[in-house]
Formats: C-alpha cells, sequence, structure tokens
C-alpha cells in the first residue's frame, strides 16, 4: 500500500510518502522543493509515488541531508531522469558511490538506494530566489546536514528533530555527539523547521530546545545511576522494562530504547577516560 500527499507549505513544497507491501505503512518520510531545490528523495520503495509528486516539478538541484535509505532512495532515478547536480556531505558522497548494506527491515520500510554518483556539496547552495547554508550535525548519522535559509528563518532539518522525546536509537547513534549538534542548531536563527518525518511551523527552534533538554535529562539521569555504583545491566533493567517490544524485535534490535541507554553509559564512561 502506498501513501502519498502533497504539503503546501507557501514557497515550500512537501512530498510525503510512504509504502509497506501490506497494510499501512509503518512511517511515512518528507522530501521538500523550493524554487527549484529538491532536499532529500524519500524511499526507494515508495519511487512511484515519487515520480508522481515531482515529475512536473522544475528541479535545478538537488541535495541530501544524510545517506540513510528513507532520504536517499531516490537519487539514482534523479539521476537517471534528470541532468542536474546531486549534492552531500563528502561522507555521503562516499556512502552513495558504492551502495550499504540494509537490514531486512530497512529493506521491508524503505528499499535499498542504489549507488550514485553525488557531488561535494558547494559553500552555499543558492536558487534564485534564496540562500540555504548547511551545517554539519552528526549523532543520526556522522554525515547529517541541515540546510538554513537565515532570511525566512526555515531550517531543513532532516532526521534531526523527529519529536521532543526520542523512544529509541539506532545502535549507531550517539547520544553525546546528537547532544552537541542540537546545542549548534540551538544557537541559529531559524523558527519553521522542515523536518523530514515531523514539521514544525511555528516555534521551531523551542521544540528543537525541548529535545535538546530532554536528552541532557535522559543523559544526567543515566550519568545519576551510574555514579551511584549501578552496573551497565542494572541501570538498563532498571529502565528499559518499557521497552517498545514491536520496535526491538521488528528491527532485531537495531531500533530500541535501550541502544539509548547504552550510548549514554558508553558516553558516561569516555568522559571518565578523558579525565584521566
Amino acid at each position: 500500500m502506498h501513501k502519498n500527499k502533497v504539503l503546501d507549505f507557501g514557497p515550500v513544497t512537501g512530498c510525503q510518502m510512504g509504502y509497506a507491501p501490506l497494510g499501512k505503512p509503518l512511517m511515512s518520510v518528507i522530501c521538500y522543493y523550493v524554487d527549484g531545490l529538491l532536499i532529500d528523495t524519500g524511499a526507494h520503495n515508495a519511487n512511484r509515488s515519487f515520480q508522481k509528486m515531482t515529475n512536473h516539478l522544475s528541479i535545478d538541484q538537488v541535495t541530501l541531508t544524510h545517506y540513510h535509505e528513507d532520504h536517499s532512495g531516490n537519487a539514482r532515478y534523479i539521476q537517471n531522469t534528470r541532468n542536474v547536480p546531486i549534492y552531500g556531505h563528502p561522507l555521503t558522497v562516499e556512502k552513495m558511490a558504492h551502495g550499504f548494506t540494509l537490514k531486512p527491515y530497512e529493506h521491508y520500510m524503505w528499499g535499498a538506494a542504489k549507488p550514485v554518483r553525488l557531488e561535494p556539496i558547494p559553500a552555499c547552495i543558492e536558487t534564485n530566489q534564496y540562500i540555504f547554508e548547511y551545517y554539519h550535525t552528526p549523532g543520526h548519522a556522522e554525515d547529517h546536514l541541515v540546510y538554513l535559509e537565515k532570511n525566512n528563518g526555515w531550517l531543513f532539518s532532516g532526521d534531526m528533530f523527529l519529536a521532543t522525546r526520542i523512544k529509541y536509537f539506532r545502535k549507531d547513534e550517539c547520544l553525546a555527539t546528537l547532544i552537541d549538534s542540537l546545542k549548534r542548531i540551538e544557537q541559529l536563527d531559524f523558527d519553521t523547521v522542515f523536518c523530514g518525518h515531523n514539521p514544525q511551523l511555528k516555534n521551531g527552534k523551542a521544540m528543537i530546545r525541548k529535545k535538546l533538554k530532554y536528552l541532557q535529562s535522559f543523559r544526567d539521569s543515566i550519568y545519576s545511576l551510574l555514579e551511584k555504583g549501578m552496573t551497565t545491566q542494572e541501570v538498563c533493567t532498571e529502565l528499559c522494562h518499557k521497552e517498545d517490544r514491536f520496535t526491538l524485535y521488528f528491527t532485531l534490535g537495531d531500533v530500541s530504547f535501550k541502544n539509548m541507554v547504552l550510548s549514554a553509559i558508553h558516553s558516561f564512561e569516555q568522559e571518565i577516560v578523558d579525565n584521566i
């Protein structure tokens, strides 16, 4: 089943898409079009929806927030059908050149992003009407970028927002790095957050700030337990009893609340090593 919807945000158009072989898609993703620029390309499994929503658009250039398959899945289609540059962080360029291995749940939800030749991103991205600055914001993914249109207060945030209270982490996410990136984003001048899954049209900076404070509080609560002498297993037992079992089993443990806990524990242990 396909789920697609064109979202009207004034000068910005959101192309929301999702796909599942059976039943309702578990999650949709949004790529954004503004003044000839396409930010992200959605998931390959939703290629038919992507085509319907973008084939009529006059796309001059494309840029990716990061390499994850739900954001890069139709970059190969763009390259095969349009003579336009596709940009990404140098790490994104490297990842997309050779392709990357997906886990079974990622194949089911998003489909594989085929290898594609990207161009290194220029100093800034300009369209006829807008200038987009970008900032490297790792934590969710090592290559993650956010794009800021300062004059309109727009932040195209990829997966840096999602929600104010995060329920789980991927195994490769780093809590300490994510917190540092959110602190950097908090210093930028914006109000609207064009998130890849959950846009915030008003008070976007306040929502980013809420997420940052939640993650800092979460980290501090785990640090407190560790300073009391609890072991890793004891902390996990204390905090993970309300784990989202469906997500845990569906992703074979790749996405879980426990991963958030373990990432906080790792950063606590790393701080001890750094201070020796």
